[in-house]
């Protein structure tokens, strides 16, 4: 049975709609391959906001100020209690399948230029005691009477390398 990991990332007013983050993993080697993210695209932060112009550079009563909750969180949290009207939520990435083995991940932040600094990387690391699936197709392929040793051939299970 295979597991998977949950980064669960919060998102507070210090990101802007554009911008997310990469996740690096190590394969259960110890050793973090930067050079290829778990994810296809940098992960936003705030997908579901559109770009914004600025505080009194747009139609400031007109796009969800006062009538409706915006892409970014605006006004979705009780009456001025969030970080500028916007919740700290979670945005939520599952790296994996993952089975038996340490595996580390590595998170780096990226603005919308798509700048990251992976030394300044939040690094987590799980260890997954799941059972892989058994072999299967197990059946005799030769034996030697002279040492009584019989050889097998079989299909290892898909989840172990």
């Amino acid at each position: 049975m295979m597991e998977y990991v949950l980064l669960c990332v919060p998102r507070g007013r210090e990101y802007a709609h554009q911008d997310g983050f990469d996740v690096y993993g190590d394969g259960g080697s110890g050793s973090m391959d930067y050079d290829a993210p778990l994810n296809q695209a940098p992960v936003a932060l705030w997908p579901e906001a559109g770009p914004r112009l600025g505080h009194l550079r747009e139609g400031h009563l007109m796009l969800g100020h006062l009538a409706a909750p915006a892409g970014d969180g605006h006004l979705q949290d009780r009456f001025l209690c969030g970080q500028h009207l916007r919740p700290a939520a979670e945005v939520i990435f599952e790296a994996g399948p993952y089975c038996l083995g340490r595996f580390q991940q590595a998170l780096v932040m990226r603005d919308v230029l798509g700048n990251g600094d992976p030394q300044s990387a939040t690094m987590l690391a799980k260890t997954v005691n799941s059972a892989p699936r058994r072999a299967y197709r197990l059946y005799p392929t030769a034996f030697d009477a002279d040492t009584g040793r019989a050889t097998f051939s079989f299909r290892g299970s898909p989840d172990v390398g």
